[in-house]
C-alpha cells in the first residue's frame, strides 16, 4: 500500500473519532444557591445547556410546572409534595451538586406496551401513561446516555404509600418504569428504552428494588434521535387521574457523541 495513502486513512480515522467524542451535560452550568431549585424555564419553555433544550412549562397562578426542572437540594427524608425536587441520592451523580428532574403530566402520546421481565412473552398494557417530558438534541448530537434515580417524593411513597397521591406502598406485582423514545427530525420513532424506577413484579420480595443510586442507562440503540420523550408507568393507577405515585425520576450526566 502506497504509505501516503495509508497515512491519509490513518488521519481519517483520527477525524472521525474527534468528530465522535462525547459531550456530557452536567447541569453544573446552572447557577443555583444552597438547597434551591429553578422550576421556571421564563419564556423560551425550556431550559437550554450545552445546545439541548430540556422542556419546561410553567404555571405562575399555582407555582405549578412539568417537563424538567434543576435542582441541588439534598432532602432524602422528608415525603411529600413539598420535597419533589431531591433525589433521593442527596445530590448529583458522582457526587456533584447540580441535576435535573423530570416531571412527566398529562395525557399518553402512545402505545403503553412493556414486557413482564418475569415472562418475555407476556405483554402489559397500561392505559396511563403521561410522557411530556422530553429533551430536544443539539443538532449534530446522537443520544449515547444518562444517569438515573429516584427522587426521594417518589421513594418514600413506593416503599411507605402516599395518601395524597392515591397511592399505596408498592406490593407484589407494582412497577414503577420509566421509558425514553427517541424520534427522528420526521417524528418517526426511533427506538424505544425502558428503565424500572421500581420493580416488584417477582413474586419473590427478595427480588423487589426500588432504585436509590445514579444508574447508568444505555441509549445508544436511539442513535439518529432527534428528540428523546420520558414516560411514566405504573401498575397503579386512578381511573381519573392516571398514575398514582408521583410520577418524578431524577437526570444526570447526559452523554450525546458528535455527528457528521
Amino acid at each position: 500500500m502506497n504509505r501516503y495513502f495509508a497515512m491519509a486513512l490513518l488521519l481519517a480515522s483520527f477525524a472521525a473519532t474527534a468528530d465522535a467524542s462525547p459531550i456530557t451535560t452536567t447541569f453544573e452550568s446552572f447557577s443555583l444557591t444552597s438547597e434551591s431549585y429553578l422550576n421556571d424555564a421564563g419564556p423560551s419553555g425550556f431550559f437550554l445547556s450545552d445546545g439541548h433544550k430540556f422542556n419546561n412549562d410553567y404555571n405562575s397562578s399555582y407555582d405549578a410546572w412539568y417537563g424538567w426542572s434543576i435542582s441541588n437540594t439534598t432532602d432524602t427524608t422528608t415525603p411529600g409534595y413539598l420535597n419533589q425536587y431531591s433525589a433521593i441520592t442527596g445530590g448529583g451523580a458522582g457526587g456533584s451538586d447540580t441535576y435535573a428532574v423530570g416531571y412527566t403530566y398529562g395525557t399518553p402520546a402512545f402505545d403503553n406496551l412493556y414486557l413482564d421481565p418475569e415472562d418475555p412473552d407476556y405483554e402489559i398494557t397500561n392505559p396511563f401513561h403521561p410522557s411530556d417530558t422530553t429533551i430536544v438534541l443539539a443538532e449534530g448530537t446522537s443520544p449515547d446516555s444518562i444517569q438515573i434515580t429516584n427522587t426521594t417524593y417518589t421513594y418514600l411513597a413506593v416503599r411507605d404509600g402516599d395518601p395524597y397521591n392515591f397511592g399505596s406502598a408498592f406490593d407484589e406485582g407494582d412497577y414503577l418504569l420509566l421509558d425514553i423514545r427517541g424520534y427522528d427530525s420526521s417524528g418517526n420513532l426511533v427506538g424505544v428504552v425502558s428503565f424500572y424506577l421500581a420493580d416488584y413484579l417477582s413474586a419473590n420480595p427478595a427480588n423487589w428494588s426500588i432504585v436509590d443510586s445514579w444508574e447508568t442507562v444505555d441509549l445508544s440503540s436511539l442513535a439518529g434521535s432527534a428528540t428523546l420523550r420520558f414516560g411514566i408507568q405504573s401498575s397503579q393507577n386512578d381511573p381519573t387521574y392516571g398514575v398514582n405515585p408521583p410520577a418524578y425520576f431524577a437526570a444526570d450526566n447526559f452523554v450525546v457523541t458528535t455527528t457528521p
